[in-house]
């Protein structure tokens, strides 16, 4: 066989193996709503921010879509029994501060207990 085939035949099998970069997550969570555009995954310290998301859901049965890292989108939320959906902005995971660690909050600054850190989930 010649160099050129053994490529052409080595691409195809590149090109027919699955491919994990393709690949979407889809998790079964419960949601509560912690604030606008904020959602809790229920028995985790996970946040999730979203864009637009009018749902007022406590402890509501969601199907959670994650896309791939370098995908435009973040991923979704469907809720299952309003069958709405809303797209991901960011996730986050709640942490503990250390003593007196200060954040703004709105036009101040005050210490605070908690802080919201961006996770990825891929």
């Amino acid at each position: 066989m010649k160099t050129s085939q053994i490529l052409g035949l080595l691409g195809l099998v590149i090109l027919m193996a699955p491919s994990p970069i393709l690949k979407t997550d889809h998790y079964d969570v419960t949601l509560t709503r912690e604030q606008s555009n904020l959602y809790k995954i229920d028995g985790t310290s996970l946040l999730i921010q979203t864009k637009w998301c009018m749902e007022f859901a406590m402890r509501e049965e969601a199907i959670l879509k994650v896309e791939p890292s370098y995908s435009f989108s973040k991923g979704s939320i469907i809720f299952i029994d309003s069958e709405r959906s809303c797209e991901v902005d960011e996730f986050l995971q709640k942490t503990r501060a250390v003593n007196g660690t200060m954040a703004k909050t709105g036009y101040s600054y005050e210490e605070v207990d908690w802080l919201l850190v961006p996770v990825d989930l891929n």
